[in-house]
């Protein structure tokens, strides 16, 4: 029911109000109409209502991001990708807050959006939305807590709400885990660098290294918003857990879908692999693969490293977007197709929500500790030396 907003729908933000209202009434009579016939409890009522809340917010944002995709395209010049907007109106439309607030009618406090099979991928869009990107690339040179409190200010004004809400928290989160390990490695990664500057005044170079906020002052400012029991529970126990953790690699469990990354570690024997696991249905997944052909030609001539994609598509044969984009993008490498089924028990495996998302697994098939983990290509050749020399 949801289908005309995800993909078929091509018309203005205004134009679309409409059909988002009369797909939503659709949708409520339908899951009425259903509890009844079928005897739904209550708890299974609202557990089909909120799913139907997750879907619909799903659905505009998908609506945005297509509409982001038609105003552009992708051409090489020199060697260098670059884009061209097609259509600025098309464009800007993405960036406006104001297009967003049909957002508004979801319950962004509910506790049971977050059991759903689709929270993950709804968050990913909900944290990277174009509106709320826009406010934090505005906000570079500033402390992570005026970030962090400009990252509540977006999401309380696209969701119009004065309160941070769940889904908010809950963005925040996994902002938190995915800036958890550069966090960590703050401090020796300057420290790396200002040995390879002695020119460097000591003075200076101590000055500038305790004016460097640590995951030691940053996680404490993330935590605080937390006011959601479940969220602050499981955010201190995830520190707990990382901090604890001293080794540099440890062994994949024994689970059905280890096999598959032991298969690859078996396939490549004494080389690195760099497993890029990524969707169609995500944008800066495809946009990363794009924008890195030129430099992943360089490093699949490496004999100490190799590149793994793995996708979740309905049948592990993939879709046929899925295999034109393979076959244009992806030629010549090694891509691993997946159901959506296997596709999130690597996510359990692995503890990821978001994609793009990059594993690292050394040549006797362990995987190598998040903050030393090769996270994505444009710092590559770094963080590859960097891991190499941490294995010695």
């Amino acid at each position: 029911m949801f289908r005309p907003l995800h993909h078929d729908f091509i018309g203005t933000p205004t134009e679309m109000r409409p059909v988002v209202e009369q797909i939503r009434r659709d949708v409520l009579l339908c899951i009425d109409s259903i509890a009844h016939s079928e005897h739904f409890t209550s708890l299974e009522k609202q557990l089909a209502q909120a799913e139907a809340d997750l879907e619909f917010g799903y659905a505009i944002l998908d609506y945005f991001m297509y509409r982001e995709h038609r105003s552009m395209k992708q051409n090489i010049r020199d060697g260098e990708y670059y884009t061209e907007i097609l259509d600025s109106i098309e464009e800007k439309d993405t960036r406006q807050m104001e297009n967003y607030m049909l957002l508004q009618c979801i319950n962004a406090d509910n506790p049971l959006l977050l059991c759903l099979e689709h929270t993950g991928p709804f968050i990913n869009r909900l944290q990277y939305a174009r509106p709320v990107q826009a406010i934090m690339n505005a906000n570079q040179n500033v402390t992570e807590a005026e970030k962090l409190q400009g990252f509540y200010t977006a999401m309380r004004t696209m969701l119009r709400t004065e309160q941070n809400t769940l889904l908010a928290q809950a963005c925040c989160y996994r902002a938190m885990l995915d800036g958890f390990n550069s966090w960590r490695s703050r401090r020796d990664n300057f420290l790396t660098w200002l040995a390879k500057h002695p020119e460097v005044p000591d003075s200076i170079g101590q000055k500038r290294l305790t004016a460097i906020e640590g995951v030691e002052e940053i996680f404490p400012t993330y935590l605080a918003t937390f006011t959601h029991s479940y969220l602050h529970i499981k955010a201190q126990d995830f520190y707990d857990e990382q901090m604890a953790i001293t080794e540099i690699c440890s062994p994949l469990p024994e689970v059905p879908m280890a096999d598959l990354i032991r298969s690859l570690c078996a396939k490549y024997p004494g080389k690195i692999l760099i497993i890029d696991f990524w969707g169609m249905g995500c944008g800066p997944c495809r946009g990363a693969i794009q924008q890195s052909k030129i430099l992943r030609s360089e490093i699949a001539k490496r004999d100490d490293v190799k590149l793994i994609f793995i996708a979740g598509e309905r049948t592990t044969e993939g879709s046929d977007a899925y295999k034109k984009y393979v076959t244009e993008w992806l030629a010549d490498e090694e891509t691993v197709c997946v159901n959506n089924a296997d596709f999130t028990r690597l996510q359990e495996l692995f503890q990821f929500n978001g994609i793009p998302h990059y594993e690292t697994i050394t040549p006797d098939c362990r995987c190598v500790r998040d903050d030393l983990s090769i996270s994505g290509y444009h710092n590559f050749d770094y963080e590859l030396q960097r891991l190499k020399k941490k294995l010695k």
